[in-house]
């Protein structure tokens, strides 16, 4: 089968650990600001990010392909609250490794601004997920494993001012 990234010709820049493998040497060398924008762009010209990564994971021992979930974790926090909240990183920890990707595609996409070529980190306190979920656990695990808020807070301009939206 052909891969869409190969038609394309585009490539990641740095080595897959850097981006997939929280716990490689490579990964430590990037800001995650620098990686992230990378993929954003990558994503902006047609990258098959979910292409990419099942690429990563073929012929690697168990041990890197389990830092894929968390490492897809940490960015989908660093994007959201430019933190890790246990809390919301146990929600996101139960979802399955294709769920967990499409969620940080998704993410990556709203997030990235290919005309400035920036990536916009909503910086979210816990606090505006807990009031959006209304008191309502279900409603919490709900914005926690999609990105729901993250539309809503990138579309309301009343609700912005009390996020920090920072480009990157």
């Amino acid at each position: 089968m052909i891969n869409q990234n190969t038609i394309l010709k585009l490539v990641l820049p740095r080595d897959p650990a850097c981006y997939f493998n929280w716990r490689s040497m490579e990964f430590g060398k990037t800001t995650y600001d620098k990686k992230l924008t990378e993929l954003g762009l990558l994503l902006s010209k047609g990258f098959n990010l979910k292409n990419c990564i099942d690429d990563y994971k073929l012929g690697k021992e168990s041990f890197h392909i389990s830092t894929l979930p968390q490492t897809l974790i940490f960015h989908i926090m660093y994007m959201r609250y430019n933190g890790y909240y246990h809390f919301v990183g146990e929600i996101l920890e139960k979802l399955s490794e294709a769920k967990l990707i499409q969620l940080f595609i998704d993410e990556l996409k709203l997030l990235y601004n290919p005309v400035e070529h920036e990536l916009n980190c909503l910086f979210m306190s816990d606090e505006i997920l807990i009031n959006f979920a209304e008191g309502s656990s279900e409603n919490l695990n709900d914005l926690i494993i999609s990105s729901d808020l993250t539309k809503i807070l990138l579309t309301e301009e009343d609700i912005m001012p009390s996020v920090i939206l920072v480009k990157k």
